[in-house]
């Protein structure tokens, strides 16, 4: 496979593009690097007799003097059979060693001898023919053998010279590129957005930085490349989160993840729509870490591979593809026989035999249960509607959503599967640093846990999203830290019957400083504590007390009236 993959290694024959776009579509196997000979014929001194017959027979007997056997028998012999025959491996054999001796007396004009030395001459000969598919110019039909050429078709577009208009590579070329939308721009413009204090926020398109600056959100730090700073303090920090963070804090290249062409690309949704658009809001948050560029070619390879993905949801989710429960509109084929009856009795009566008329009078009648037909009854058959809404209908992508929705899956391991599908097929040479299969997983266990719903709903999300039938509370939340790689911070709810939990509104402030100290100042004066057996122990306060956290434990000290230490996570209250 890899070979096939390499465009470093050519691939030479006749119509051998139209081959490997076979195996694209049969195997998954792209081949990359072909060079169709006609091409070469097309550009030898003596093109004018080559390109009368330019079949591989015809030009080896031409160019090398050997016979080759083409007989319709065994060129459409079974070829897919578990055993090819012995005549069909020497047909197959002598094809592709035929091949190769005509691409070396194709070039020998230009390059005598193929050496490692002489390669790039080779390249150069062969530069515009790679993956370009073949097109007979007007030149070469004029020249054609009528007896062997197919009809003349509509001549190809010519420049100033004459000369065919070649397209640079097989992406470009319109057989593959149909029915994609290629971009006209660059993707990411890697315009970088600032907080008030320098500090990086993202990296965006030129467009979304611009429109701070229009509202009078930000001010413009430096034009090329653009770098805005925000006059309101964000939100949130994406170095808070780690290395979900950091991904959106570098730089991205415009070119295809998986090949690196750097022209004719498109977008890659990497869980497909049809799956996410069933997801909860709280799962589609608009974010680029799913949607990769890549080119053409690469594109439809993808799409073919996922095409196996789907099925084996399909198989696994019950949730068939193409049958008749995934239709969303059945048509009662009860009433398109009434309907067909008084279309035909309506238009043309006078041609129907008298039998025939009957017999349509009489589906009319039993459906009106009427005696006589009249205009009404036929222009009302004629125009009824015969669809109606299929009760069993359910999508595809709904059913797999569901499935994954159920305990102990998790839709993160429906997102999971899909990011990791894209990994081992596809085997993408260029992926972002950070691309993760578990990004955002994190973070999204952290924002239903903090989310403002209530209990219930909070737990059926987290159910549908992690999969778990419990509410875990000892879950970590996102990444935190300096860097990527940093630590977690474990962040906590403990709501205890009949006590109150105080923020910065009521009696406790706290502040986090830089070295990890926590700052606690108490307005009350007294404060009750509980040791391991459950007993209160008062200890009073009127000053400040420093809580600070070890690899142990927290240590709280009050000063200043009092030394008294308190150790907390577990350790006894000491008085």
């Amino acid at each position: 496979m890899s070979l096939l993959r390499d465009r470093s290694v050519l691939k030479v024959g006749v119509a051998c593009l139209e081959d490997g776009a076979l195996l694209l579509a049969d195997h998954a196997a792209p081949v990359r690097g072909c060079v169709d000979l006609r091409h070469l014929a097309g550009r030898h001194p003596d093109k004018a007799r080559l390109l009368r017959r330019p079949g591989l027979a015809a030009l080896s007997q031409y160019l090398l003097g050997v016979h080759l056997s083409k007989g319709r028998r065994l060129r459409c012999s079974n070829w897919e059979a578990d055993a090819l025959s012995a005549d069909q491996q020497e047909y197959a054999a002598d094809d592709a060693l035929v091949g190769a001796l005509l691409f070396r007396a194709l070039l020998e004009p230009k390059v005598p001898e193929l050496t490692r030395s002489t390669w790039p001459r080779v390249l150069s000969a062969c530069q515009g023919l790679v993956d370009c598919k073949y097109k007979p110019s007007h030149a070469a039909r004029q020249h054609a053998d009528p007896a062997v050429s197919p009809p003349p078709s509509a001549p190809a577009p010519a420049n100033r010279g004459g000369s065919r208009t070649v397209p640079t590579s097989y992406q470009q070329s319109k057989q593959v590129s149909a029915g994609y939308q290629l971009r006209k721009s660059q993707l990411y413009d890697n315009a970088r957005l600032l907080a008030p204090d320098d500090q990086p926020l993202s990296v965006v398109e030129n467009s979304k930085a611009r429109w701070y600056v229009y509202k009078g959100l930000g001010d413009i730090v430096q034009e090329d490349p653009l770098v805005v700073k925000l006059r309101f303090e964000p939100a949130g920090r994406p170095q808070q989160e780690g290395n979900h963070g950091y991904y959106y804090l570098q730089e991205k290249d415009n070119c295809c993840v998986r090949c690196g062409a750097s022209d004719g690309y498109v977008r890659k949704n990497i869980v497909p729509q049809e799956y996410r658009k069933h997801f909860p809001e709280i799962m589609k948050s608009h974010q680029s870490h799913d949607v990769l560029l890549m080119c053409v070619s690469c594109h439809q390879e993808s799409n073919i591979l996922d095409l196996k993905m789907r099925q084996r949801l399909a198989e696994e989710c019950h949730a068939p593809i193409g049958t008749e429960a995934d239709v969303k509109v059945r048509e009662d084929q009860a009433l398109r026989k009434v309907k067909s009856a008084g279309r035909a009795l309506l238009k043309s009566r006078d041609k129907l035999p008298p039998q025939r008329a009957a017999e349509l009078e009489s589906v009319l009648r039993d459906y009106y249960g009427v005696s006589t037909i009249t205009d009404d009854i036929l222009h009302s058959a004629a125009n009824m509607c015969t669809n109606h809404p299929n009760s069993e209908y359910m999508s595809h992508g709904e059913a797999v959503y569901r499935h994954f929705c159920q305990p102990g899956r998790g839709l993160i391991q429906l997102e999971r599967r899909w990011r990791q599908h894209f990994l081992d097929s596809m085997r993408p040479a260029r992926l972002p640093e950070l691309w993760s299969v578990d990004h955002n997983h994190a973070k999204i266990r952290w924002k239903i846990r903090r989310a403002d719903w209530p209990l219930r709903v909070r737990e059926d999300i987290w159910r549908r999203c992690i999969g778990s039938e419990y509410w875990d509370e000892k879950d970590e939340g996102p990444v935190m830290g300096p860097g990527p790689g940093a630590g977690r911070v474990r962040e906590r709810e403990e709501e205890e019957d009949g006590q109150d939990v105080e923020t910065e509104d009521g009696g406790e402030e706290i502040d986090v400083e830089e070295d990890g100290e926590v700052d606690v100042e108490l307005e009350d004066e007294d404060e009750e504590l509980e040791d391991d057996d459950g007993e209160d122990v008062e200890v009073e306060v009127e000053g400040e007390v420093d809580v600070q956290v070890t690899e142990e434990g927290v240590e709280e000290k009050v000063e200043e009236n009092d030394n008294r230490t308190v150790n907390g996570y577990g350790g006894a209250a000491s008085t």
